[in-house]
């Protein structure tokens, strides 16, 4: 698939976050990335980053959902 994100004429700033356990979250994120042509995604599986966006940003969040819950270490870095 193809898609251009813009909001009032300019490209979005584009950003994944991870959290991946296993690797498979992890692939999905980084298909999400090749496919929107934007930088990898950061990884919070094994060490958190601090990441600032604006109201004008896209932001994917991917994660496993266990019991309809997030996970706590997920949870606790939003």
């Amino acid at each position: 698939f193809r898609c251009v994100l813009f909001r009032s004429g300019e490209l979005m700033k584009t950003t994944i976050i991870c959290f991946s356990p296993t690797g498979g979250v992890e692939k999905v994120a980084q298909l999400i990335a090749n496919e929107l042509k934007v930088a990898a995604p950061y990884d919070y599986t094994t060490r958190g980053y601090e990441v600032s966006f604006s109201s004008d940003d896209l932001v994917f969040f991917c994660f496993p959902v266990y019991g309809g819950r997030i996970p706590t270490p997920m949870y606790d870095r939003m």
